[in-house]
């Protein structure tokens, strides 16, 4: 692809800003598409309210994760049941039924879907949203929302799963009022790959002056993406970039600008940005300390963290150096990346 062709592949997008739609009595709005990502994932944020009940169900296409970011909930996935709340994240692998509740909402979460493509299924059974709300409640459903339904009824739904791969295999499960995490034995098949991760669970370490949470690895997601949660510090990050993966920013807590190629965006809380491989990249942190995701596609740069860091103590920012790095110090940073197929541009 020529530089014309990657400096196109960057977008950004703050909050509430993406294709929002009414699916399902909540609110879906798709962040990122197949076509934008490689075809390695799909990101959608979706906002449930309290009560909502997702049917068990199961996808042969994609893996399903869930990052809560708002409100409690209990997943059901395979044999585990999983309460989750604010950080949690949760992987569901394809071919293992799940389903979740809302026990305190609205809630509001992102699927993570690996290979993309249900994001079609969600445009085809849903309306655009008259507003970036809830939809109005059941028996009050507009006439673009009647449209819509009308339109997917003309084309069976049996057909349309068979088409996207999603299941309906039982009813949703009745809402979970005990807060301790239930978790069974290892399971036969795909049910062994799920997973669920608390905040602040998962492998934490000491990174670059911040702390990196590594939630999901290329084990886990068959190599299509790498999920770690970072705390960062005021301040600025060098510019760098990516040869071998592309890298996504969902930013969680704080206020930063990305640059981007010949792009400067401005960032708080649910936005999204996506920086292509081979494109020079950096970010400050404005207003924090910061706290963001990193979504890496193809999987394989963790390595990379792993290689530059060391285990956490605590769960909380490192102390700060004393002054700026050697020359040598530096050298060594840049071999390094260099041998994951990174540069440091400094």
């Amino acid at each position: 692809m020529n530089e014309q062709g990657v400096a196109e592949r960057i977008f950004g997008l703050k909050d509430g800003e993406g294709n929002a739609r009414w699916w399902a009595g909540g609110l879906a709005t798709i962040k990122a598409t197949g076509e934008e990502t490689g075809d390695l994932y799909s990101i959608v944020e979706v906002l449930e309210p309290e009560g909502a009940r997702a049917p068990l169900h199961l996808h042969r296409k994609e893996d399903e994760a869930f990052y809560v970011l708002q409100g409690e909930m209990t997943f059901h996935v395979g044999e585990q049941t999983i309460q989750a709340r604010p950080g949690s994240f949760v992987f569901g692998p394809r071919d293992v039924p799940h389903a979740y509740t809302v026990d305190s909402g609205p809630a509001k979460l992102l699927f993570l879907l690996s290979p993309p493509g249900f994001e079609g299924f969600i445009e085809t059974i849903s309306e655009p949203a008259k507003a970036r709300t809830l939809p109005p409640p059941n028996g009050k459903a507009s006439q673009g929302e009647n449209d819509a339904a009308d339109e997917a009824g003309s084309e069976s739904f049996a057909v349309l799963e068979a088409r996207y791969g999603c299941e309906i295999v039982g009813p949703p499960p009745e809402r979970h009022c005990d807060r301790e995490q239930e978790k069974e034995g290892p399971m036969d098949g795909n049910g062994g790959r799920a997973y669920g991760l608390k905040q602040g669970e998962g492998e934490a370490r000491s990174w670059m002056g911040g702390l990196a949470t590594v939630k999901a690895t290329g084990k886990e997601t068959d190599g299509r993406y790498t999920l770690v949660e970072v705390l960062e510090p005021e301040g600025e990050q060098p510019f760098h970039v990516h040869h071998r993966e592309d890298e996504g920013f969902w930013v969680l807590e704080g206020e930063l600008t990305f640059e981007v190629g010949e792009e400067t965006v401005k960032a708080s809380p649910g936005s999204f940005l996506f920086g292509p491989k081979d494109v020079p990249h950096r970010y400050t942190v404005e207003s924090g300390p910061a706290k963001l995701l990193f979504i890496l596609s193809p999987a394989g740069f963790e390595e990379f963290v792993y290689a530059t860091s060391e285990p956490a103590e605590e769960r909380t920012l490192p102390p700060q150096p004393e002054g700026e790095p050697s020359e040598a110090e530096m050298e060594q940073l840049r071999a390094i990346a260099r041998q994951y197929g990174a540069e440091l541009l400094i």
